[in-house]
């Protein structure tokens, strides 16, 4: 069984949970034993994350795969998948039974598709100031003063400002109360 993620995702952490929540499920039903578990990832190690790490997960994730048994395989370059193996850009094989890699992240096929608009992943590139870098304003400018109007119109409008339980409750009191 071969768990992991390809280059460009953008969300490991949920890659490394679905193999904990794997590894758990073979394990509570006797399996784990016949299961040879590996994990592949693009990062240069493990709890990386895409974000240079986390302090204090890499010596616990290591921790974590060497007790589960887990093979892993950091800066892993996914370039081919077939029904019966992974391929990675090394040339190591590894076949398979059952895997689940997280693909590669992509923006919306509008954005792709409009020349000038985005990359080829489907994102709109912008400066540090997040106008784009084809335009020189941007809708994004406007968003923190658009979303500061909503909140000021649902603040006016009814809603409730205390937990649902404790208003029932509240009204549960006041009816007896009244009779």
């Amino acid at each position: 069984m071969v768990i992991g993620a390809a280059p460009g995702a953008g969300c490991t952490g949920a890659a490394y949970e679905f193999l904990f929540n794997f590894e758990y499920n073979l394990r509570k039903r006797g399996a784990r034993d016949k299961v040879e578990l590996t994990w592949i990832t693009p990062e240069p190690f493990l709890g990386h994350f895409g974000i240079g790490g986390i302090k204090g997960a890499e010596p616990l994730l290591n921790a974590f795969f060497d007790k589960l048994n887990i093979r892993h395989i950091e800066n892993a370059d996914l370039v081919k998948v077939t029904p019966e193996a992974l391929h990675l850009s090394d040339g190591t094989t590894l076949p398979f039974v059952f895997s689940m890699i997280m693909p590669p992240f992509l923006g919306q096929d509008v954005v792709r598709n409009s020349p000038g608009v985005g990359n080829a992943k489907g994102y709109v590139p912008v400066h540090d100031t997040t106008s784009t870098r084809r335009l020189r304003t941007s809708l994004l400018r406007a968003l923190p003063s658009m979303f500061l109007l909503l909140l000021s119109r649902l603040w006016r409008s009814e809603f409730p400002k205390r937990g649902i339980q404790r208003m029932k409750r509240e009204r549960r009191s006041e009816k007896t109360s009244r009779g």
